[in-house]
């Protein structure tokens, strides 16, 4: 089966590879450490009897959901951590949050060549992927060389099961390089028994995603600091708070609701403000024309230092701040949740800031996150773009609900607090 990928994947990333070298000088990559895509490392320590544990996640959120495990990792001495990603703002997130801890790298192309190059240079005793990332080339090597390969966070929407579905053979062939897997939850681990031959490798213990402390509520001076670096004010007339409405990781369409609801807000009280974190930061044009057409004011975060604080709307165009800025919010929409959109992004940053959530009808991404949220009473699932609207604008004036669904995600993240400490004593003690 790994010659069938091999023989595949060569002119399929001859063609791709335009495509590819267009994103990137868009999105301005990270030249400086190019040689990396192909295996080529600076110096990795050898040789002295630590054991390397390469982890490797690609998103943001991936990246930022390790950091319990980390954390308990990192006090261990006998273990060196790499980290790879694929982005540059993934490598930008891993540098920052585990830099002084792990070496942080790019993960290779997944071709023979690149790989073990790769795997010769780090030579791992133990390689975990986040999510779910499934590398033939990556997982081949790992059974080649008898290294355990374990999955963080595993999943499968109903979209993925239903592709691996149609092709079993080759889902029971990929899977069949996992050693273990820590699922999601109890429907993730149903998907994933149906491709791997012994369940025992399988423990569903949760989202390690939902590791985390809830975020301690700001001060009234940090408050105004963090709004003041958006432009915005924090009192508003008869020096009442100012309120804000939040966009989480926003996509095309969900702006201009999110606008009109402002709209609707601001009639009733001017004290109310916008602030949008899109969750690709290069649209920050098209949100500004949609501002412009409702005479909104507003300020991108990366123009820097606002000279004034009265705009309407922030607009967060920088990568990684939003667990930061979500503090902030009065209520919260959950990005990528409506038609045409769908999968969801991770409400997990908002939950933790315990800011009341509403979400659209399409989270099949997060959806055990979801649903354990829904049935805290943290968060409100709407059926369709009015819905939405309408349930905002409600719960924008009711602090009592608002308190309900802050308690609710207290009690989400209380129940869900020792996954880190579990999957941390078994990988320490594999061997």
């Amino acid at each position: 089966m790994i010659w069938v990928y091999r023989i595949l994947f060569l002119p399929l990333f001859v063609l791709l590879c335009p495509y590819f070298l267009w994103r990137t000088r868009r999105r301005k990559h990270d030249w400086a450490h190019w040689r990396e895509y192909f295996g080529v490392y600076p110096p990795i320590p050898l040789g002295d009897g630590r054991k390397r544990i390469w982890i490797h996640a690609v998103s943001v959120g991936e990246l930022q959901s390790i950091a319990p495990l980390v954390e308990l990792l990192q006090w261990n001495r006998s273990i060196f951590l790499v980290i790879s990603t694929t982005s540059m703002t993934g490598r930008q997130i891993a540098e920052k949050l585990y830099g002084a801890h792990a070496q942080i790298i790019y993960f290779p192309i997944d071709f023979w060549p690149f790989v073990w190059n790769a795997w010769r240079r780090i030579r791992p005793d133990l390689v975990l992927s986040v999510d779910s990332e499934l590398w033939p080339e990556h997982l081949h090597h790992a059974r080649k060389t008898g290294i355990p390969a374990g999955i963080i966070n595993g999943r499968l929407s109903a979209r993925s099961f239903f592709r691996y579905c149609r092709i079993p053979a080759i889902a029971r062939w990929l899977w069949g390089h996992i050693s273990f897997v820590f699922a999601c939850g109890d429907e993730a681990a149903r998907r994933i028994e149906k491709f791997i031959s012994h369940p025992s490798r399988i423990i569903a213990t949760g989202n390690l995603k939902c590791s985390r402390q809830p975020s301690l509520p700001l001060k009234k001076s940090e408050r105004a600091s963090l709004l003041h670096s958006l432009g915005l004010p924090d009192v508003g007339r008869d020096k009442k708070l100012t309120r804000i409405l939040f966009g989480c990781s926003t996509w095309p369409g969900e702006e201009e609701l999110l606008l009109q609801t402002f709209m609707k807000l601001r009639e009733t009280d001017p004290n109310w403000r916008l602030i949008l974190v899109p969750r690709h930061a290069e649209r920050r044009e098209e949100i500004a024309s949609l501002c412009k057409c409702g005479n909104f004011s507003f300020h991108f975060r990366s123009a820097g230092e606002p000279r004034a604080f009265w705009h309407d709307v922030a607009i967060v165009d920088t990568t990684g701040e939003l667990s930061e800025f979500i503090r902030l919010g009065t209520i919260a929409f959950l990005g990528k949740t409506l038609p045409p959109n769908a999968g969801a992004q991770s409400p997990l940053d908002a939950a933790a800031a315990k800011v009341p959530l509403v979400s659209g009808p399409n989270y099949d991404n997060f959806r055990e996150i979801m649903e354990a949220l829904r049935v805290a009473g943290a968060i409100k699932i709407c059926p369709d773009a009015d819905a939405v609207k309408s349930i905002l604008l409600q719960l924008a004036y009711d602090e009592k609900a608002q308190r309900e669904m802050s308690a609710g995600m207290l009690h989400y993240f209380l129940a869900t607090k020792n996954m880190a400490r579990t999957i941390c004593e078994y990988i320490e003690n594999r061997r």
